[in-house]
């Protein structure tokens, strides 16, 4: 099933009206125990309004206390239970006992019942009626229904408004419910209005459960009651009746619209008719507006006639449906504003459907932010009404500015409850579980603490984490936390009834009042509809910074080495010392009187918001940002560690602070005084707290201007027209309360190194540190030196001589033998796939007439080489301004990258053909691109687009693009709990990679939900690293939910998502402060892109390096991803306008602006007049996605960007891979998408955009060599500036390298010949050109290899000796030095003294049992092939192939040293069989069976 503009309903709700069933009784202490059922004090109403037009005087007449009896016996009010009046006397507080009396005689209190006790007046004398109230009058004032019992109140001659109490004792003297008001610590009375109380877990101290609200008396809730009556599903779940079921009475300013100032304009309700019938508002209901009691005044409603006329008639509310009521203020502000709204304007203000009835109301000049109410009444047939529906709302915890509160039906009575508080304004629209009653499946709640902390550090909150459960029926409405400190009296609750999280619920115990307690007790209940479930009482100790601390404490950092100036501190915990003194090795420090540690302030802030960046402040520096968020509630408390190094110390020992509260904009603390919005927020209880537990208030207060502020009130700061724009505070600290020392240690004054800090009291008391100093600047690490490939290189004719031009970085140059490999085939093509390239004769010049970019492929004949290092010079150029790259097919049929070099238009690369090279060839691609993206050989998932008339209706996939973008965003939900749609979501991306052509994908953040949850980065992390395996570059930036929504804690993005992740990828172009911002490179189909990436927290030093990078690439088209932007509505938001004017003005390669945060998808597209005329001719599209609000936290929903390159458009619409679905909004595509388009709730768009696709792009290659690059050493020497080499005996290609100290090399030569040729003549006349040694004597005789026994005979049937091989390798090697030989038969002095000794040396040969070599015995083949195979292996050969040797019936002779050796001999074709079938192992070398062998191996290892 496919769900649209899901709104959940069923988590925000903010009173429980349940049967709440207590769970188990629970230990909290001995001094209280669990309360059980009896008789609760359940309101009070002390302070009633003046009824002068009733009676003769201006008495409170009305006050009362309302109780009711939980129990299952009947109990006597006067004998079972007594009432009690408490008030002040002196210094105590005394209580004295209250008659109470019935009608009857007998106040009794029956099971279930709700009485009132009643302080009627009549000690004022006079009549009753007319100077003080009767029954029937109380009655009817305070609206008690008719079956509800009033007895009577003597003994106290009325209710003091304040700082007085109720008590109910029960037979024993036992308080067993009891409620103290004061107006001064707990504001919960008012004049006329009351305070309802429930029953606590524990003890007899009620609990306030609806404060400042109007009487209810005799009406009891079961949300009083903690679960001693329970309560039902009613038989009918569907109530019949008209509801108030939403209300707004604070709107926003729209004085930029109106000129109406700072008025309200479009103040309203909505109410709901559940009847089956169309319902006549004005005839059959009375809509009332209420102050308090005895203020209120009726409504009529009125209709809006097209004329702007207002028509009493036809205000008709149909069955099932909404109306919205409008406070309409049109006469009463006449003359405060330029224009007032119309009908039209305040539906669209609210997206009122049209078929939602609107009407007016005039009597109440507005409504009232706080404590007021609205009550709707059926007129009944005998001319009485029946109050059917009200709310009364506090403006605080329900409804605040430009926000609504939500309500359903109460199952209990008229009272409606709160549905969610404040939500975005919905009027017109009611769910199903606002006006009808759950129905009820036995379930209750489940709880599971997710922590099992014992502890928590002083000036830490407390976070209390717990997973919740309900089920679908029965969902969890609200939790309350309840905690007690050890220095609390009773319980402090705060309840939570909108849910943020789907199963996962966190409150918090706000740092300063764990401060200086000992421990926190605390305990939560979670409620659904009907039921309670209660967690055990759990204690948290508070570790105190001064905890078990004795003697001397000093305060310096020893764990890593410091710079700089370092601070010292110190404490004699003792309380003896007068005086400290610091050493410094021996030297003294200074050393003044100081705090040890530092403060906390404390502070109490009400109405904080997310995002602005509020701050504590002391001079220049932020002490702490503070905005709402998961761990700063709106209206909370807080303590602030500030550092002993921001106080002032005098000469006389006291300290003093001067600390200031900033409100900050969505930018900065700073910004103060613009256009931008700063937060509106309240402060009160400003307090510095030391550590031992002294509380200091401020010596004085002001604001900006100097003006004084009270020490005592609640003060506004921001910058509305009512705000102090920031209070300035000046603490002192006494002499006797500044309780340690403390120093500066200038690091610099002393050496790097080890170094010993003491400090000592002047009661000997000393503490010694060992610390080292490190002042040395970072030495960043050295960039490698490039290796040069065109090192100076000639040579002459044979017989040549080599000039080398060594860099300085050189020790040795080296001239070495080079192959070329002239043979080459040439293939052509476009695009960024190889697929279809082309067969070409020549090198050619390769033209694209459509925006792709050219390319030539080669493919080299290396000669059978598969390893070792071949050179590549191509000559090319390219004249769209892309530099030309190489590439080399991989055996993975892939293409790579090589390094290369450009000089003077030829690009050169020196390739190991190690996994590259491949049935003899290598393949080279030439194409002229960016490095970002590599080209590829598999066939394009898309052809490339034409120029045509394509219309595409956004219902599915084009049917023509280039390639695809994929965008996600707002996934923290899928990382907090739904783990397999963040699994369909990556998955899908990654399967249709290919198919679709996905070229990147975008995240523009909330990757997680919670900031502080690293299982949440794990989650999304694993999920990313899918599309790093995919090889699909992306990019990500944090949001506000990732990093602490404008608190600036990036502490878990940069451990999961910081630039060391990413900076490995060609894509990714550079970061900003770890990855809080970032640029990725894109380029594919010859189209180059510029993705420019940008956290939550954007301002000046943000732009500036957003600036920097579009300057730096001008020609790539840019897009921004940022988390805020435009909302759902399409309006742009601070960081919105701040990039558009700071940013886009300036770059018009910027074509689009991409974010998510907002619930929804809009677009908001702005336009430039770049060159002035007054017409705005460049677009920028700013575009905003989420999808977070589906079920499962998005549904799966991908916004796809597609590239038609060809015909100028970019086309966007949603997908889900779980639904299969497209579009989440159903939205049709618009007419027009340019300049001023504005439009909500919509998935597609396309969007012009211009691409060159006609300007042609040519790639031209003039030139390709392949050479390979030998280890065959001609001539080695010293490197000193220009170095000659003799070349001897060569002839052919050669070329050079230079090599440093290590033997790295620094330098290559490009590769020359040698011109001439070596003489293949021999003097040897027993050597005839018949036979078939003759090449092999020749080669090895002009060579120097092989000589001849004297000058005219090489004696080519002569047995060849060790001796004799030993010495022409060693002569092969240019006769390195070497130990003496320890073969008792080797004789130094002799032609092979020097050659046995190095040969034996370097593993090459080996002697016999008796200690000899036996130089003079001839050597046998085996012999001969295992000291070539040491002999290759020595050279760094390869000698790992190995032949199959059994076609050779002697094989069975080879020996065991000799059998790797023959058979690599016969695999490398050195060694052959004498026949067929006889390899004659122990056969005797000849001399021209060596030259033959010499001869065949030198062309292997290049001797």
């Amino acid at each position: 099933m496919k769900w649209k503009k899901w709104i959940s309903t069923g988590l925000s709700m903010i009173m429980a009206v349940s049967a709440f069933a207590l769970t188990a009784p629970r230990v909290r202490g001995a001094e209280e125990k669990p309360t059980e059922p009896g008789l609760w004090i359940t309101e009070i109403y002390q302070n009633d309004v003046k009824r002068e037009d009733l009676f003769a005087n201006s008495s409170d007449h009305m006050e009362f206390v309302e109780v009711i009896n939980t129990s299952d016996r009947s109990v006597e009010l006067g004998s079972d239970y007594t009432l009690w009046y408490e008030y002040p006397s002196g210094d105590a507080y005394v209580m004295k006992e209250l008659t109470i009396s019935a009608p009857d005689g007998s106040a009794a209190v029956a099971p279930g019942e709700t009485v009132v006790l009643w302080s009627q007046r009549t000690d004022l004398g006079g009549e009753e009626g007319a100077s003080y109230a009767s029954e029937a009058q109380f009655r009817q004032a305070m609206r008690v229904p008719s079956g509800v019992r009033v007895y009577r109140v003597s003994g106290q001659n009325g209710f003091a408004e304040n700082d007085r109490g109720f008590a109910l004792k029960n037979s024993a003297g036992e308080v067993t419910s009891y409620y103290h008001y004061n107006s001064t610590t707990d504001a919960v009375t008012a004049d006329g209005l009351a305070v309802s109380l429930r029953i606590p877990d524990f003890g007899s101290n009620m609990l306030v459960y609806e404060a400042k609200k109007p009487t209810t008396a005799g009406l009891v809730y079961a949300g009083q009651l903690n679960g001693q009556r329970p309560v039902s599903a009613p038989a009918n779940l569907t109530p019949e009746g008209v509801y108030i079921t939403e209300i707004r009475p604070n709107d926003s300013n729209r004085d930029g619209q109106f000129g109406s100032g700072s008025n309200d304009v479009m103040e309203c309700l909505e109410v709901y008719n559940t009847t089956g019938r169309p319902v006549d508002l004005n005839a059959e209901y009375e809509l009332v507006y209420r102050l308090k009691e005895n203020s209120s005044k009726s409504l009529p409603l009125y209709r809006l006639t097209g004329s702007g006329e207002l028509n009493s008639e036809g205000c008709i509310l149909p069955a099932g449906t909404a109306a919205v009521l409008w406070c309409y203020r049109a006469e009463a502000l006449a003359g405060s504003y330029d224009r007032y709204p119309t009908e039209e304007e305040f539906r669209e203000a609210y997206s009122i459907d049209g078929d939602v009835p609107v009407y007016v109301f005039t009597a109440q000049n507005g409504l009232g932010n706080t404590l007021r109410g609205l009550e709707l009444y059926r007129k009944e047939a005998d001319g009485g009404k029946t109050l059917e529906s009200w709310y009364f709302w506090d403006g605080v915890t329900d409804l605040k500015d430009n926000r609504s509160v939500e309500l359903r039906v109460n199952p209990e009575g008229p009272e409606m409850l709160v549905s969610r508080s404040q939500v975005t304004t919905n009027m017109g629209q009611v769910s199903a579980a606002q006006v009808t009653f759950p129905a009820d499946d036995g379930s209750s709640p489940e709880l599971t603490r997710l922590d099992g902390r014992t502890s928590v550090e002083q000036g830490q909150f407390l976070r209390i984490p717990y997973q919740f459960s309900g089920t679908a029926a029965m969902p969890v409405q609200s939790i309350t936390l309840f905690y007690r400190t050890s220095r609390m009296e009773k319980d402090t609750s705060v309840e939570t009834t909108s849910f943020a999280i789907y199963n996962k619920w966190y409150a918090f115990i706000p740092s300063d009042v764990l401060l200086h307690a000992d421990y926190v007790d605390y305990y939560v209940k979670a409620a659904n509809a009907y039921r309670t479930t209660t967690t055990p009482v759990r204690r948290i100790q508070v570790d105190h910074l001064d905890d078990g601390q004795t003697g001397l404490r000093v305060n310096f950092p020893t764990d890593e080495a410091v710079s700089g100036q370092v601070a010292v501190t110190a404490k004699d915990f003792s309380g003896t010392a007068e005086a400290y003194t610091a050493q410094v090795d021996g030297q003294e420090l200074n050393l003044h009187p100081s705090l040890e540690l530092g403060a906390f302030f404390t502070f109490t802030h009400r109405g904080v918001d997310s995002y602005f960046k509020n701050a504590l402040v002391c001079g220049d520096q932020i002490i702490k940002n503070f905005s709402k968020c998961s761990e700063i509630p709106s209206d909370s408390s807080m303590a602030i560690f500030v550092d002993q190094r921001y106080f002032t110390y005098r000469e006389d020992g006291s300290a003093q602070i001067q600390l200031e509260i900033w409100p900050g904009t969505y930018g900065s603390t700073w910004e103060n005084d613009t256009d931008a919005n700063n937060d509106d927020f309240y402060v009160s209880h400003m307090a510095l707290s030391l550590t031992d537990g002294t509380e200091l208030r401020p010596i004085a207060m002001v604001n900006e201007y100097g003006t004084a502020l009270s020490l005592t009130e609640e003060l506004k700061v921001g910058d509305s027209a009512d705000c102090n724009k920031k209070v300035i505070m000046t603490f002192e600290v006494p002499a006797g309360k500044v309780d340690g020392v403390a120093g500066v240690l200038d690091t610099t004054s002393l050496a790097d190194g080890a170094h010993t800090l003491t400090v000592t009291t002047s009661t000997g008391a000393a503490k010694s540190f060992q610390f080292t100093v490190d002042n040395r600047k970072p030495i960043p690490d050295p960039e490698p030196t490039p290796v040069g490939v065109n090192m100076g290189l000639a040579v002459s004719a044979y017989p040549a001589t080599a000039t080398v031009e060594a860099p300085e970085a050189a020790a040795t140059v080296e001239v070495l033998q080079a192959v070329s490999l002239p043979e080459y085939a040439v293939s052509t093509g476009i695009g960024d796939s190889t697929f279809s390239q082309e067969t070409a004769e020549t090198l050619q010049t390769v033209v694209s007439q459509n925006g792709q970019l050219p390319y030539e492929v080669f493919t080299v004949d290396t000669k059978g080489q598969t390893a070792g290092n071949i050179r590549l010079d191509v000559t090319a150029q390219a004249d769209y301004n892309q530099p030309v790259r190489l590439y080399a097919l991989t055996q993975a049929n892939t293409w790579q990258l090589l390094e290369s070099w450009e000089e003077k238009g030829v690009v050169t690369a020196i390739v190991n053909l190690e996994g590259l090279a491949s049935d003899g060839k290598l393949t080279v691609l030439v194409q002229a691109r960016g490095a970002e993206y590599q080209p590829v050989t598999t066939r394009p998932a898309t052809a490339d687009t034409v120029a045509n008339d394509y219309v595409w209706d956004g219902a599915g996939i084009p049917e023509q693009y280039d390639f695809a973008f994929a965008w996600i965003t707002d996934t923290q939900y899928y990382s907090e709990q739904f783990m397999e749609n963040f699994d369909a979501v990556t998955d899908w991306i990654v399967d249709q990679k290919d198919r679709l052509g996905i070229e990147y994908v975008i995240h523009t953040g909330d990757i997680v939900d919670e900031f502080n949850e690293a299982y949440q980065f794990e989650n999304a992390s694993r999920e990313l690293e899918k599309l790093e395996d995919a090889g699909l570059p992306y990019g990500v930036l944090g949001g506000n939910h990732d990093v602490a929504h404008g608190n600036e804690n990036y502490e878990l993005y940069n451990k999961y998502f910081g630039a060391f992740r990413y900076e490995g990828n060609p894509w990714y172009g550079g970061t900003y402060e770890d990855n809080k911002g970032h640029y990725d490179l894109v380029q594919v189909d010859g189209e180059k892109l510029l993705l420019i990436y940008m956290s939550w927290d954007i301002y000046t030093p943000e732009v500036e390096w957003i600036n920097s990078v579009l300057e730096q690439y001008p020609d790539r088209k840019a897009i921004l991803c940022t988390h805020p932007g435009i909302n759902a509505n399409a309006v742009p938001d601070y960081f919105s306008d701040l990039l558009v004017e700071q940013v886009c003005r300036d770059h018009p390669n910027v074509i689009a602006m991409l974010n998510g945060h907002y619930h929804g998808a809009s677009l908001n597209f702005v336009g430039f007049d770049d060159d002035g005329d007054g017409v705005e001719e460049r677009v920028v599209y700013r575009i905003c996605t989420d999808y977070q609000s589906a079920p499962g936290g998005g549904q799966g929903y991908i916004k796809m960007i597609y590239f038609d390159l060809a015909n100028n458009k970019v086309y966007l619409n949603s997908y889900s891979p779980i639904l299969d679905d497209f579009n989440y909004y159903d939205t049709p595509k618009l007419d027009r998408y340019g300049i001023g388009t504005v439009a909500s709730d919509v998935d597609i768009a396309e969007l012009p955009v211009t691409f060159d696709r006609q300007t042609p792009k040519t790639l031209e290659v003039t030139g390709f060599q392949a050479s390979i690059l030998t280890d065959t050493r001609i001539a080695q020497a010293e490197a000193q500036g220009t170095v000659e080499l003799p070349l001897g005996q060569t002839v052919g290609d050669v070329y050079a390298v230079a090599k440093d100290q290590s033997g790295a090399i620094v330098a290559y030569s490009g590769v020359r010949t040698v011109e001439g040729s070596v003489p293949q003549e021999h003097p040897f006349v027993d050597v005839n050109d018949t036979d078939w040694f003759y090449e092999d004597v020749a080669y090895t005789f002009c060579r120097g290899i092989l000589k001849g026994m004297d000058e005219t005979h090489f004696q080519p049937q002569t047995a060849v000796t060790r001796g004799m091989v030993a010495t022409v390798l060693h002569r092969l090697e240019e006769c390195p030095e070497a130990p003496e030989a320890d073969f008792v038969d080797v004789n130094p002095a002799r032609y092979y003294g020097a050659a046995v000794a190095w040969a034996q040396a370097k593993g090459l040969v080996k002697g016999y049992g008796d200690g000899t070599f036996r130089p003079n015995q001839a050597i046998t083949r085996q012999e001969l092939a295992t000291i070539l195979y040491r002999y290759a292996a020595f050279r760094g050969e390869d000698v790992s192939a190995r032949a199959n040797l059994e076609a050779f019936e002697d094989r069975t002779l080879i020996q065991p040293y000799a059998q790797d050796a023959m058979s690599w001999a016969v695999a490398a074709g050195l060694v052959e069989g004498v026949t067929e079938t006889s390899l004659a192992p122990k056969g005797i070398a000849l001399r021209c069976q060596l030259a033959a062998l010499l001869h065949r191996l030198s062309l292997d290892v290049q001797l």
